[in-house]
């Protein structure tokens, strides 16, 4: 629940005030860190299928490769994610630090 509430906060600046958006940039990383969360429940589900606690460093892996696979996606999706209004990183960061620095 916490990331659709990020993403409608986020992307309705966006939607208002385009790249003049005055955003947060810990909600933009709280965005991107939840936007993954399914993920994390399925390998969390897996390991209690095994009846095994989970490997805090196999799931700190998973976590750092999940938000890589988003910044990825995001940079696939730009102009899909602008059109459909949703929540796009690489669109916040360019609200946030500009065209050239974004």
């Amino acid at each position: 629940a916490r990331f659709w509430a990020l993403e409608r906060k986020i992307c309705g600046e966006l939607a208002r005030c385009g790249s003049a958006a005055q955003l947060d940039l810990s909600d933009v990383e709280a965005a991107l860190q939840c936007k993954s969360f399914d993920y994390r429940v399925l390998n969390l589900l897996l390991y209690a299928m095994r009846h095994e606690p989970p490997n805090e460093s196999h799931m700190a892996f998973l976590a750092t490769s999940e938000i890589l696979v988003e910044l990825g996606d995001d940079l696939v999706d730009y102009e899909r994610d602008i059109a459909a209004n949703t929540f796009n990183t690489f669109r916040c960061f360019l609200a946030l630090y500009g065209q050239q620095d974004g």
